[in-house]
């Protein structure tokens, strides 16, 4: 462990021992209304059982008996509405003492194991020994990145191959991370905070979605992000409050399977050892770019199944410009879903390639037909507005319709 990522988690254990002086205190800490907490509990404990036979094959039975961690678990709210909904091996992880007391103290939590963690880990969570990992208002208080990724790691260290990760995380699609408050931190940052709760949380944007995905994707594989939504205007500002824009609730799940760091570092890489930017660094630079120079292989095997006219769902359209009803400005989703285009600049016409044929988008009859004639200067307006885009940057790359 690093110093800064010890000094993150000594701060961190200080604020929950600090004020988890009673029951009801630990129990405030968790939030506002742990009554109604508790009671959502349940639902959220489903949820992740959902994620975790969606990833089984088809006709799997609900196990009662598979092993079940929840991250964070405070004072046993996840385990018990775990016991509620019949499962019999559930354990906690927790980064407070005075918290893991407490969920010992409860009766119906007696058969439940409770770790403590280190700040960065699962603590002495057997290694390869749980189904599902469940992690609820937990991560997104985690506000330094590279105790994220530690926490990820020994997560997968627990995970029974195959097994899943449910983490619950908040995202903000009102803003960008030009735009975070200063005391909350963007994903990729190391902020050290010596308040929690709330108060010095890691904030996803849409621009880092990216930057997410990396870091899950060392550990683990079949990655899914979910978002719901919380609230009908994400753009309203108070800076009043502790949450100065409206968040969503951003759900993360995968499999443990073969990630970045075992691919690049070896099965027997250290769990000591911080994984290597350069192997995220090689994987960022290898995986596809889904861009307007690069689509996803053409599905049309034969030329019936191109767009015609007799077809208006699948008709080419001006310039096969995204749809930016449900794309929005300057998306790479293409009006034509069953043929996979590139637009390309050259000298003032644009064309557009299928395979075997080229044609320009500027002559109606030859976008619905198919043919492979190829025309000079386009004439649509959509065709007009990329020439003369690149005849001002001087270049003929691919350009997002607009």
């Amino acid at each position: 462990m690093s110093d800064a990522v010890a000094l993150y988690a000594g701060l961190q254990r200080s604020v929950y021992n600090r004020h988890a002086t009673s029951r009801s205190a630990a129990e405030a800490l968790v939030g506002p209304d742990y009554e109604g907490l508790a009671a959502e509990a349940p639902v959220q404990v489903s949820w992740a059982l959902n994620e975790f036979l969606r990833r089984r094959p088809y006709g799997f039975d609900v196990d009662y008996d598979m092993r079940i961690l929840d991250f964070g678990c405070g004072v046993g709210r996840l385990v018990e509405a775990s016991y509620e909904l019949g499962f019999s091996k559930v354990d906690g992880v927790d980064i407070s003492e005075g918290m893991i007391q407490y969920a010992r103290s409860n009766a119906r939590l007696e058969h439940s194991r409770f770790w403590l963690t280190g700040g960065d880990d699962c603590g002495d969570a057997p290694e390869e020994s749980y189904d599902l990992v469940m992690s609820f208002i937990t991560m997104q208080h985690v506000s330094m990145r590279q105790t994220r990724i530690n926490i990820l790691r020994s997560m997968a260290r627990c995970l029974k191959p195959g097994g899943v990760i449910v983490i619950e995380m908040c995202s903000y699609p009102g803003v960008v991370e030009s735009r975070v408050p200063r005391n909350h931190a963007l994903w990729r940052q190391n902020m050290t905070a010596e308040d929690t709760n709330s108060k010095a949380d890691v904030w996803i944007t849409p621009d880092q979605f990216g930057a997410v995905y990396d870091d899950v994707r060392l550990f683990f594989k079949d990655i899914q992000f979910q978002e719901f939504d919380r609230h009908d205007n994400v753009f309203v500002y108070d800076e009043r409050a502790i949450y100065q824009y409206p968040g969503n609730t951003f759900v993360i799940s995968a499999s443990k399977g073969r990630g970045l760091v075992e691919k690049y570092l070896g099965h027997h890489a250290s769990a000591a050892s911080p994984p290597s930017s350069r192997a995220a660094a090689r994987w960022r630079a290898s995986r596809p770019r889904w861009g307007l120079a690069s689509q996803p292989p053409c599905q049309c095997r034969d030329a019936n199944q191109r767009p015609s006219a007799a077809n208006p769902s699948s008709r080419v359209t001006d310039g096969d410009q995204p749809r930016s009803s449900q794309a929005g400005r300057g998306s790479n989703q293409w009006a034509v879903p069953s043929c996979s285009a590139r637009n390309r600049v050259r000298g003032g016409s644009v064309s557009v390639r299928r395979n075997d044929h080229t044609r320009s988008v500027s002559d109606p009859a030859s976008a619905a037909t198919g043919s492979g004639t190829r025309l000079g200067r386009a004439s649509t307006p959509a065709a007009r507005r990329i020439a003369s885009t690149s005849s001002r940057t001087g270049r003929g790359s691919p350009l997002a319709i607009t």
